[in-house]
């Protein structure tokens, strides 16, 4: 299951060029873990970001105020939620 394109051209958006303090940390945790750790840690870190992705695109899928971005959610959905169920499947195995 493909991700749709994004309607970049339908909307005016600055995209960051850094990465905030909170996914910096994601980074830093990652570089400092243990290679026993390693894997869990990561695991558990893209279980968190599938759930975030899946709730941030829910809420603006059922009432974004963009039509081209609300479209964009809808289509997407499915794949966040694909993925999702995946990461959990393997953080449950580690």
């Amino acid at each position: 299951m493909g991700v749709p394109p994004y309607p970049a051209d339908k909307i005016n958006v600055q995209l960051p060029t850094a990465l905030d303090a909170q996914h910096q940390g994601l980074i830093d945790a990652l570089n400092k873990a243990t290679p026993a750790d390693f894997d869990k840690i990561y695991a558990e870190q893209q279980e968190e970001a599938h759930d975030d992705a899946e709730d941030l695109f829910e809420d603006y899928s059922e009432g974004g105020d963009n039509a081209a971005l609300k479209s964009f959610a809808a289509k997407v959905l499915p794949v966040i939620n694909q993925h999702k169920q995946e990461a959990e499947r393997i953080e449950e195995s580690l």
